[in-house]
């Protein structure tokens, strides 16, 4: 079977990624395929900023907005519907883009996941139920105790959350550790871990930090002026839990806690810049990540950035 050659677009939050996939997709035939975690859920536009029906133009895109926030995917579940897309994508003689500021998702969909087990209801509520009432400084413990290489490796440690709560459950729902099942793995037809599943070009786009940091503050304030808080009370009036998944992601989880603490009033400024010092962090967390993955760099800020990229993956 003729290896899959995609575009991966990767890289810090508020790096033009939206803008270069919708150019780089209508200059080479291309369809973009959603790389994002939070963007995948139904209800998350505006906090998320998920790309926006003028920013989308005549482009189709894929997987925005398709997941129920009931019941979000996993590394895994995401990758084989993204598999699916990609290879109708192709079929049509199209180019896929895939493209997304989650960077376990891209390497995952590149270089594989470890088969794991479906870990039982019982034992993902009762974690959640304990984050829940006593934080994640306690379950990162116990991770560290019962895992450490496996705590070694997640980026920003306890503060990032989901990742912290997947390496707990993969260990008590299974009884074996996450950096075992990542050490054994084995992919399709045999094929070993760290052997790419797709050949790729990943781009990554950024600016320098003091850029950045101006980039997110307006982020976050265009956030609030699109209706981030209107959009959040209607996930809680829908019944979505604020303890959920879901609403744990950032700029959801601090704008959730205050909107149930304190019914009917409207965020103070402090909320936005705990907002915003939460995007800091996650952006110096995606650097890490997608430097480490290898990926061409490009400056964001360049008045050649989209003919740079195109002449990347042309």
């Amino acid at each position: 079977m003729r290896p899959l050659s995609l575009i991966l677009i990767g890289g810090p939050t508020a790096c033009r990624k939206t803008e270069l996939s919708v150019h780089l997709a209508r200059h080479l035939g291309g369809e973009i395929v959603c790389g994002d975690s939070v963007q995948l859920l139904r209800g998350f536009e505006v906090g998320s900023a998920s790309p926006t029906v003028a920013e989308r133009g005549d482009v189709p895109h894929h997987l925005f907005g398709s997941w129920s926030p009931m019941t979000p995917p996993d590394a895994g579940a995401w990758v084989r519907e993204a598999d699916r897309i990609i290879a109708e994508i192709q079929e049509r003689g199209r180019r896929p883009i895939v493209v997304g500021g989650t960077g376990l998702y891209l390497k995952a969909l590149r270089d594989g996941l470890a088969e794991i087990p479906e870990i039982p209801a019982a034992v993902r509520e009762r974690i959640a139920q304990e984050h829940a009432s006593a934080g994640i400084e306690p379950l990162w413990k116990r991770l560290r105790a019962a895992d450490p290489e496996a705590a070694r490796g997640i980026q920003g440690g306890p503060r990032n959350t989901q990742r912290v709560l997947r390496a707990l459950e993969v260990f008590e729902g299974t009884g074996k550790r996450l950096s075992v099942y990542h050490a054994e793995a084995l992919t399709e037809g045999g094929r070993k871990a760290g052997t790419p599943r797709h050949v790729t070009t990943l781009l990554v786009p950024d600016f320098a930090q003091p850029i950045l940091v101006q980039r997110l503050w307006r982020r976050v304030a265009a956030m609030f002026e699109n209706g981030f808080e209107a959009e959040v009370e209607g996930l809680l009036a829908e019944g979505l839990p604020p303890e959920g998944r879901a609403l744990r992601t950032l700029g959801y989880r601090e704008l959730s806690e205050w909107l149930v603490a304190h019914p009917g009033q409207p965020a103070p400024a402090g909320i936005r810049e705990e907002i915003a010092a939460g995007h800091r962090a996650y952006a110096k967390r995606q650097r890490t990540w997608f430097r480490a993955m290898g990926g061409q760099s490009l400056d964001a800020a360049s008045t050649t950035f989209l003919d740079d990229a195109f002449r990347q993956v042309s």
